[in-house]
């Protein structure tokens, strides 16, 4: 066969083989060919001259093109890409090959040499892939209309040779000119070897072949078969640009006096004078200046003020935890105003040692809604209490607006006892999870608070990998799921799926986004020492590579099919830090995304899909240190809400006994240290989350009301606020802190104002919620090429 094609290809170029039959297919040789880097410092680097060309993973791939005039016009039945391995002990496996959308120039570089030809960055030196600050990421994988297919690799020949097959319809787009080359990429990246219970973790083996600047006789060539119809070559994609209307920050009215000597401030520390204005269903909290030694106390008729002490976890702390004692330290007092209380102007009195301090209460003429519009999610993995005092962090979470979410199965799978329904034969005992679990389903477990009776925004289903099936027992070992597992684990997984939607549906759980959440990582097995300590056989949560979203996608179109077509709250979600390499493998399959500070620079093909299917997006990322004034939880919130997503979510939430004498930026929820301490203490910072949620309403409110869409109202606002941040990253892996500049506290403490008085002047009617989230789950046919 190699002999045929090469005396083919021969022929070709001579010019004596001008039309293709189906029997016979064509050699094009490569015409120009660059190895490229997303790896960080080799991101500007060219290695158009190099005599190889490397493929790892999301690290390294190459762009080839090849001269495809005698196409034009052909329908293209099959196809083939032929590489030289030059990497005997990493061969290449499945692999992907995607059009282009952008020219690129070769270049002559090597060892990542800068100013010379296409890199990861730029198409040609000075010149982004699509726009500025994009990568190759925005032209190839399904951006930019590109198509992309993938498949395994042939073993290596007797002459080292690899084949990978082709989708044809990349070719055609290469020959109609609606494709610059082709861009082939390692789906595999990362392997590893098990020998029972040992496990070797070998991340992104370097995978080398032969470039068209080694030598003529290894050089990469394309196979390809048409079958002689002539087609109608499909117009060029073209992107519409987008546009957003121009919205304004309404003027600000409200008539503060000098307060620069302020007895009250708010938690960013912003002066507050005497006056305090907040919003129906809204908590207002402010800080209490008091000389040491001081009592405080605080009168206000037909409301009940809280008051908190900031208790110092060590000497130059600022306090972060919050106690219902008062004698030292600073003074948290707490407002709220209930949905009943008359618009208007209400009196509050401050008493501090023996001096009374009178405070206008303004109520603005509108209505927080009970149902969250914006989701700030406390994650954790348990709580450190026994089951019967858990209801306790539900609920402090719950009248500060914020929904806990606790993962209940760790890295071996195993679900904590209690936390999953039993089965006694074929029949599912459901009495002790709904006893424990239900009160948070259907809201009774809130009553008494200011939300009383909504039920949890997001709760965790135990369903994993490891459960209800044993992932050891039937996982048949590959990287590629279509093949790892037998049709009886699928089965059980789908129908613990669907007793779970059938179940929540008949108890009339149907506000809770019930998810269906895979958390663990294959390398874990590596750092726990075996393979049976981490059930999962792929990277679950922050995907990497293409085999982890294939993987995820699989189990996030069983779970749909067998749950959503029942409960349509029951959901897929996937925690996500490279969406650049999502591709669209997730698309109509996620119903959440959570993701990390790669939502800046990747918002805009983020927001395409949220569009397109409804999904529900988060930010996620780790809370700041205790502060003096905690600005950080207000800033995120209103940043996230301007990049489109929906909800922030830091990654862990729960401290320690430790972190009562410690700053640990963690503890949101304090447990308690000793005996006469409440099973649950809040931090400052938790209240500071709950103030970033009730202004997010407000700017939800305010797109309701102008009738404006929420871009326009979020460029508005990222504009007045000036928004810069600085993610603070420990490694490639954290999550990172957003940090803002400490002026930004005045400019939303400006834009509350604006927004309150705008939105009292038009007295909005009272809606219990505003947002309704309609998520799409459609199945898009996908499979790898034979």
């Amino acid at each position: 066969m190699h002999t045929l094609t090469q005396l083919l290809s021969y022929v070709s170029l001579l010019g004596f083989v001008t039309v293709v039959s189906a029997a016979e297919p064509l050699k094009l040789p490569v015409t120009r060919d660059v190895w490229i880097s997303a790896y960080p410092g080799e991101q500007d680097g060219n290695n158009g001259g190099a005599p190889r060309l490397k493929f790892k993973g999301i690290q390294e791939f190459s762009l080839l093109d090849f001269d495809n005039a005698g196409l034009r016009g052909k329908r293209v039945s099959r196809a083939q890409l032929w590489l030289h391995l030059e990497s005997k002990d990493a061969p290449l496996r499945r692999m992907t090959v995607s059009t282009v959308a952008s020219p690129w120039e070769e270049g002559t570089g090597s060892g990542y040499a800068k100013g010379t030809g296409a890199s990861f960055r730029w198409a040609k030196p000075d010149q982004p892939w699509n726009g500025p600050g994009s990568d190759i990421t925005a032209v190839v994988n399904s951006e930019a209309g590109t198509i992309w297919g993938f498949g395994d690799a042939s073993p290596p020949d007797a002459n080292g040779w690899q084949v990978i097959p082709v989708d044809p319809k990349v070719i055609e787009a290469c020959a109609d000119g609606r494709s610059h080359g082709v861009f082939v990429q390692d789906d595999v990246g990362s392997e590893y070897e098990r020998d029972g219970e040992k496990f070797t973790w070998k991340l992104f083996p370097n995978r080398m072949v032969a470039s068209r600047d080694m030598n003529k006789t290894v050089a990469p060539y394309f196979m390809v078969w048409t079958d002689g119809d002539v087609r109608q070559s499909p117009a060029p994609t073209k992107q519409t640009p987008h546009q957003t209307e121009k919205c304004v920050i309404p003027a600000a009215t409200t008539k503060r006096p000098n307060a620069e000597k302020s007895l009250l401030t708010d938690l960013m520390g912003v002066p507050l004078g005497n006056q305090l204005y907040a919003a129906k269903n809204e908590a207002v909290t402010f800080f209490i200046a008091r000389n040491e030694n001081e009592t405080v106390e605080v009168e206000a008729a037909g409301f009940k003020p809280r008051l908190f002490g900031l208790m110092k976890a060590a000497a130059g702390d600022s306090g972060d935890v919050l106690t219902d004692s008062i004698q030292a330290g600073r003074v948290v007092c707490e407002i709220y105003l209930p949905r009943s209380i008359r618009s208007g102007k209400h009196s509050v009195t401050v008493r501090v040692g023996k001096k009374n301090w009178p405070i206008e209460l303004n109520v603005w003429d509108f209505t927080l809604p009970d149902q969250l519009s914006f989701i700030p999610e406390m994650n954790a993995y348990g709580l450190p209490v026994p089951a019967d005092e858990e209801v306790a962090w539900y609920r402090m979470a719950h009248e500060h607006r914020l929904n806990l979410n606790v993962l209940r199965y760790g890295w071996n799978g195993r679900v904590a006892d209690g936390c999953a329904p039993l089965k006694n034969g074929n029949a599912w005992d459901w009495g002790a999870w709904d006893r424990r679990f239900g009160p948070l389903l259907d809201g009774t477990a809130f009553h008494g608070l200011p939300r009383g009776g909504v039920p949890v925004d997001a709760f965790y289903l135990p369903l994993n990998e490891h459960w209800p099936a044993d992932v050891h027992r039937h996982f048949n070992g590959g990287y590629w799921i279509e093949d790892a597992f037998d049709e009886s684990y699928w089965n059980e997984f789908s129908t613990t799926a669907r007793e779970f939607a059938d179940h929540a549906m008949k108890k009339g759980w149907n506000k809770t986004w019930l998810q269906f959440y895979l958390n663990n990582k294959v390398y874990f097995k590596e750092q726990r020492g075996n393979w049976s300590s981490c059930s999962a056989p792929w990277v679950f949560d922050e995907p990497v590579n293409t085999q982890d979203f294939w993987a995820l996608r699989r189990y996030g179109q069983e779970f749909n099919r067998a749950a959503r077509s029942i409960a349509p709250n029951a959901v897929f979600r996937c925690d996500i830090s490279r969406p650049e390499w999502q591709r669209d493998l997730l698309d109509g399959v996620t119903g959440v995304e959570v993701i990390s500070g790669s939502l800046r620079p990747y918002r805009e093909r983020i927001e395409r899909r949220q569009a397109k299917y409804g999904t529900i997006v988060t930010f996620y990322g780790t809370t700041a240190p205790p502060t003096e004034f905690p600005v950080q939880p207000v800033a995120w919130c209103l940043d996230a809400w301007c990049l489109g997503a929906d909800g922030v979510l830091p990654w862990q939430t729960i401290g320690t006994k430790e972190s009562w004498d410690k700053p640990d930026a963690l503890s949101l929820f304090y447990p308690a240290r000793n005996p006469q301490d409440p099973g649950v203490s809040p931090s400052v910072r938790l209240k500071s989350y709950r103030e970033g949620q009730q202004l997010v309403e407000y700017l939800t409110a305010y797109t309701s009301v102008t009738g404006q869409s929420r871009q326009a109202v979020a460029d508005a606002v990222r504009e007045f606020l000036g928004l810069e941040v600085d993610l603070k990253k420990k490694n490639s892996d954290d999550a990172g802190t957003a940090e803002y500049k400490p002026a930004v506290a005045q400019k939303l403490f400006e834009l509350r104002d604006r927004i309150g008085a705008y939105l009292d002047s038009k007295h909005p009617k009272a809606y219990e919620q505003l947002l309704h989230w309609k998520i799409e789950t459609i199945e898009l046919p996908r499979a790898a090429i034979k």
